[in-house]
């Protein structure tokens, strides 16, 4: 059976693959998203948590879908983007697919604009998660640096096929972020591909559709 595991986003959780992993299941791909640890509930609960917490959720719900599939990728969104570097460099999946994965964070120019955006249009669930950002734990930003400076050094151990998706307007993670990543990884086959008009959450992008029949085509070629 071929089986998809969906890494959640730093602060996020397994809600930012619903529409994605229903997407994939009717395309008769076994899913499988984890809430990782410290995540799922009150943001401070990220205060225990650590980066090494954080691969051993990731790892221990790949092994739990390698025992139906014997045919995994990886699709990590933000933060789970360098957890699925981490996988991929350890157990080799058939493919593995980086979606706003930070290695430069916060673009300013868009941060602005994105800002200014929400509040013209009184978008209020954005305005709640930036003002919730910042009360997430030192330590747990601490941690989430760490992960993201051991995270640059494994690019050059993963061989496997890598598709690495990036908004251009994404205020979280630079563009510049994705072509690092292709610069660096060692897989020959690889591919980059950005979004004019997405931001950091592609998954919910205009450009969705899109986004989605990339992904799945990038799948099947590996598959």
């Amino acid at each position: 059976m071929k089986g998809c595991l969906l890494i959640h986003g730093y602060t996020g959780g397994p809600f930012e693959f619903d529409a994605l992993a229903s997407y994939l299941q009717k395309e008769g791909y076994r899913t499988l998203c984890p809430t990782l640890h410290g995540h799922g509930g009150p943001r401070k609960k990220l205060r225990y948590s650590s980066y090494e917490k954080w691969i051993e959720s990731a790892e221990g719900a790949y092994l739990e879908l390698l025992k139906e599939c014997t045919d995994i990728t990886i699709i990590g969104f933000s933060m789970g983007g360098l957890l699925t570097f981490h996988l991929a460099g350890k157990y080799k999946p058939r493919c593995i697919i980086s979606m706003s994965t930070p290695i430069h964070c916060i673009d300013y120019k868009n941060l602005k604009e994105d800002l200014l955006h929400s509040v013209q249009t009184k978008n209020m669930k954005r305005l709640r998660e930036y003002f919730f950002s910042c009360f997430t734990p030192m330590m747990a930003n601490i941690n989430f640096q760490i992960l993201l400076h051991r995270s640059k050094g494994i690019l050059p151990n993963i061989e496997v096929p890598t598709l690495i998706l990036q908004g251009k307007k994404d205020s979280v993670v630079k563009s510049s972020s994705a072509q690092f990543i292709y610069d660096h990884i060692a897989s020959s086959n690889k591919e980059i591909q950005f979004y004019e008009l997405s931001n950091h959450l592609l998954h919910y992008s205009d450009e969705r559709d899109l986004i989605y029949t990339d992904i799945l085509r990038f799948i099947k070629q590996h598959s």
